[in-house]
């Protein structure tokens, strides 16, 4: 829970550099990147959530190459990364 909380804080500082020490350490802990957020953030994963910013490339590439599942179906949600990329118009984001 530690490093998912440092996820969401570094991506809402626009800490690209944060974000990335975050997902290696999330990762080497074995922290799920497809696991919800609360209430707060509308039980979203960081991958839709880093989706959703206007500067979220860089976040997105660091999730994808840390293993994050575009295709993880959210049932809190009812879509998956993917469905929010091809919302967003950004479905190169994912070659």
């Amino acid at each position: 829970m530690l490093f998912q909380h440092e996820l969401k804080e570094t991506l809402d500082d626009n800490n690209v550099e944060g974000f990335v020490d975050a997902v290696n350490l999330a990762v080497a802990t074995d922290v799920a990147l497809e696991d919800p957020y609360g209430k707060e953030a509308g039980h979203k994963t960081i991958l839709h959530l880093a989706l959703e910013e206007d500067d979220g490339e860089p976040y997105v590439e660091e999730l994808l190459r840390a293993g994050a599942l575009a295709n993880h179906y959210n049932n809190r949600t009812g879509n998956a990364p993917v469905h929010v990329a091809a919302a967003e118009a950004l479905p190169d984001i994912f070659r």
